[in-house]
């Protein structure tokens, strides 16, 4: 899969704003969701911008199941980095209790 240029940098901005994106840490949230949002229209299938929008609606939106649906998206993409994984786990497995499932996917995820 070839990036381009403009995705590669809609991605840079959305993971500088959405660095912190814990509850409580709201700030940088609309900025990290206009970028993703941004290297989506460039690239729909961009496995990172869905990733970004997962973690918001985890930690800022508290939507689990769109959380979900964009990390699998996520997930499915290629390629599939470290970070996208530790979101998944760390940011929506874990707080909903699925202790199996975040050992198996991080077993996955390091494979």
């Amino acid at each position: 899969m070839k990036v381009r240029p403009a995705s590669r940098q809609a991605v840079a901005n959305a993971r500088f704003s959405a660095r912190n994106p814990y509850p409580g840490c709201t700030a940088s949230a609309p900025l990290a969701r206009a970028a993703a949002e941004r290297a989506l229209e460039i690239d729909p299938d961009h496995g990172e911008a869905h990733s970004i929008l997962a973690a918001l609606a985890d930690t800022v939106d508290y939507q689990w199941d769109l959380a979900e649906t964009l990390h699998r998206r996520a997930l499915a993409a290629k390629p599939v980095t470290p970070i996208m994984w530790f979101r998944f786990v760390v940011w929506h497995l874990l707080p909903l209790g699925r202790v199996d499932e975040a050992e198996a996917q991080l077993r996955t995820g390091l494979a």
